[in-house]
């Protein structure tokens, strides 16, 4: 809703209550790529502790680098362990990245899964 501002400033208010809490480092690295500043949102990716968020992160922040072989090397990890659990993280980084087919079909794969129990 075009609250990024504040929404950074309410996470960075948390976080002084919280500085270890790597929910708030995860929140507020995907502000920052929001904001076009990946710079920063790789500071905060290195405090979250969950491996599969960081791949996510570090793919879309190397992504907006510029930083292609980076960005692939990322999302590549993230599908080599995370394809059978993840798929919506997965399509996510297509879509940042502006690939929709591949988006999709990663999609479409996480509503197969959740739809074959």
């Amino acid at each position: 809703m075009g609250r990024l501002d504040q929404s950074a400033a309410d996470i960075k208010k948390s976080l002084e209550l919280k500085p270890d809490d790597p929910f708030f480092h995860n929140l507020l690295s995907q502000i920052y790529i929001m904001q076009r500043r990946p710079q920063d949102a790789l500071l905060e990716i290195e405090r979250v502790n969950d491996p599969r968020w960081r791949l996510y992160l570090d793919a879309l922040a190397f992504h907006e680098l510029g930083q292609k072989k980076e960005a692939d090397a990322a999302l590549t990890e993230l599908i080599e362990k995370h394809k059978n659990t993840d798929e919506n993280l997965i399509a996510k980084v297509y879509a940042f990245r502006n690939q929709p087919d591949e988006a999709f079909e990663w999609l479409d794969r996480a509503y197969a899964r959740h739809n074959d129990g």
